[in-house]
C-alpha cells in the first residue's frame, strides 16, 4: 500500500478509492486496515477517557491532526500512548508548532468517518523530530495563504459523551410489564422497567471467546506449551474473556430471566471478566466473583428481544439488548406506559385503565399504585419463588407499578427450602 498522507486520507474521492482497495464498501460500519504513515499538525489534545473493555480497564485519548489545507483527522491512542501526551499539555503555550508522523497505525472507519489508532505492535511515532519530512511539512504550512502562528496552537477539549436519546432507546420497542412479555409478537423488542431480583449463578458467569466474533472457542491443551484457542469460524485466534450471566428481573406482574452478555454487564457491574479472572486466578467455572453481586437490587429499563425461538421452543430466557438507569428515560416510560393488549377476563378493567390513563394524560406509575391489591401481590411473590427459567406464566393483570415498593429478597433466603407443615384433620361430626 502506498504511503498515505493525512491530506490523502481526508480527500473524499481518494478515500473512496482507498476503501475499494481495502475491501470496504459503503454499507460497512466498522472496518480496519493499516496505514503506512500519516503526518500533520497537532491542533487538539483530548482529556483521558477511562474505558471498560474485554481486556480490563484501559484509558483512551484523542488527538486531532490538521493537514496543510486545514482538514482534520482523529488519532486515538491507548494506555501508555494516551498518557505520553501529558507533558505536551503542560507546555502547550510554549510550543509554537507541534508536528507528528505516525507510522503503521491502524485505520478504522466508523459510519464512514476514518480515525487512526496505534496498533498493538509495530506502530512508531515521531514528535517534532528534526527530520526532512517534518521540516518540509512545517514549511508548507507556514507558506499557505493567510497563515498565522495561532492557527496551529494546541487546544484542549473534552470528548463528547454519547447520550442515548428517548427516541433512540424506545425506537421499535413496545412498553410491557414483565408478566406481559409473552404476549409480544415474535422477533420484536420489548422494554420493561424492573428490578434485578437475583442472579442464576448455576449457569456460570464467564466464557472464553474469539476476539473477532465473540463466539465460544475450543481450548486445545498441550503438554509444556501454551494452549491453542480454536474458533469454529476463524480457526486459531487470540482469546478474550467475556461475561455471560442470567439474572431474574421482577415487577408486580411477574418475573423473567434475562441473559446479559459482555458489554451490558460491564456497564452494569463496572467490572470486566478479564479483571475478575486475573484477580482470583482460578478457573471461572469453579467460583462466583462476589463483585457481581452488586447488580442485585438495581432498577432499570431493560430492552429485550422476544424471538421466534423463545416462542417455538417455549424457552423464556430473553436476550437483553440494552438497559438504562437514566431518570429521564425511566420517567418517559412511566408517563407514557399503556398496555394495549387485553384478556377476555380482564378486558373491562384494562379498558377502564386505558381510559383513565388517557384522561389523566398518561398518569405516572406512582399514581396508579392504588389499583394494586394484596392477593395479586401474594400470587406474584409465590410465582417468583417457584418458577424456573421458563419465566412467569400466570394470568396477567393490567397494572402500572412502582418498583420502589418492591424489596429485594436476600440471596440466602431464596435457596432455603420451606419447612414442611403438619396438617391436622378434624373428624367429621
Amino acid at each position: 500500500m502506498p504511503s498515505l498522507l493525512i491530506s490523502i486520507l481526508l480527500r473524499h474521492p481518494l478515500l473512496s478509492d482507498f476503501r475499494d482497495k481495502t475491501s470496504l464498501n459503503n454499507q460497512a460500519t466498522l472496518s480496519e486496515v493499516s496505514a503506512d504513515y500519516v503526518i500533520g499538525s497537532v491542533v487538539g489534545i483530548g482529556d483521558i477517557v477511562p474505558v471498560m473493555s474485554a481486556a480490563g480497564k484501559k484509558i483512551r485519548r484523542t488527538i486531532i491532526l490538521e493537514d496543510v489545507d486545514g482538514r482534520r483527522l482523529d488519532l486515538t491512542f491507548w494506555d501508555t500512548w494516551a498518557s505520553m501526551w501529558d507533558p505536551y499539555i503542560n507546555k502547550r503555550e510554549a510550543i509554537e508548532h507541534l508536528v507528528i508522523i505516525l507510522q503503521l497505525g491502524k485505520v478504522k472507519y466508523w459510519d464512514g468517518i476514518p480515525a487512526i489508532h496505534n496498533a498493538l505492535f509495530g506502530t512508531k511515532i515521531f514528535i517534532n523530530r528534526n527530520i526532512p519530512k517534518i521540516a518540509a511539512f512545517k514549511k508548507r504550512v507556514q507558506e499557505r495563504d493567510g497563515y498565522e502562528a495561532n492557527q496551529v496552537k494546541i487546544e484542549l477539549f473534552t470528548p463528547e459523551v454519547k447520550v442515548v436519546s428517548i427516541a433512540e432507546f424506545f425506537h421499535g420497542a413496545i412498553n410491557r410489564m414483565v408478566g406481559g412479555i409473552r404476549d409480544s409478537e415474535p422477533d420484536s423488542h420489548c422494554i420493561v422497567y424492573a428490578m434485578i431480583h437475583r442472579i442464576h449463578k448455576e449457569h456460570g458467569w464467564a466464557y472464553t471467546s474469539c476476539k473477532k466474533c465473540n463466539k465460544k472457542v475450543d481450548i486445545l491443551h498441550r503438554q509444556n506449551r501454551p494452549p491453542v484457542y480454536v474458533c469454529e469460524e476463524h480457526g486459531t485466534v487470540q482469546p478474550a474473556s467475556r461475561f455471560k450471566v442470567i439474572v431474574r428481573v421482577i415487577d408486580k406482574s411477574g418475573s423473567a430471566p434475562l441473559l446479559f452478555f459482555n458489554n451490558n454487564l460491564v456497564k452494569l457491574s463496572r467490572h470486566t471478566a478479564w479483571e475478575l479472572i486475573e484477580k482470583y486466578n482460578m478457573d471461572p467455572y469453579e467460583y462466583w466473583p462476589e463483585e457481581l453481586d452488586n447488580i442485585v437490587g438495581k432498577k432499570c429499563l431493560f430492552k429485550l428481544f422476544y424471538s421466534e425461538y423463545n416462542m417455538a421452543k417455549n424457552n423464556h430466557t430473553y436476550h437483553c439488548d440494552s438497559f438504562s438507569e437514566d431518570k429521564e428515560l425511566i420517567n418517559h416510560f412511566k408517563n407514557n406506559f399503556k398496555d394495549t393488549d387485553t384478556d377476555d377476563d380482564d378486558e373491562e378493567s384494562s379498558d377502564d385503565l386505558a381510559q383513565s390513563t388517557t384522561k389523566e394524560n398518561n398518569a405516572t406509575i406512582e399514581d396508579s399504585i392504588d389499583e394494586y391489591d394484596s392477593d395479586m401481590h401474594t400470587a406474584s411473590t409465590t410465582r417468583d419463588s417457584t418458577t424456573s427459567l421458563d419465566g412467569s406464566s400466570s394470568k396477567k393483570r393490567k397494572l402500572i407499578i412502582d418498583l420502589d415498593e418492591v424489596k429485594s429478597e436476600p440471596e440466602d433466603n431464596i435457596s432455603k427450602t420451606h419447612e414442611l407443615v403438619a396438617v391436622k384433620i378434624e373428624p367429621e361430626d
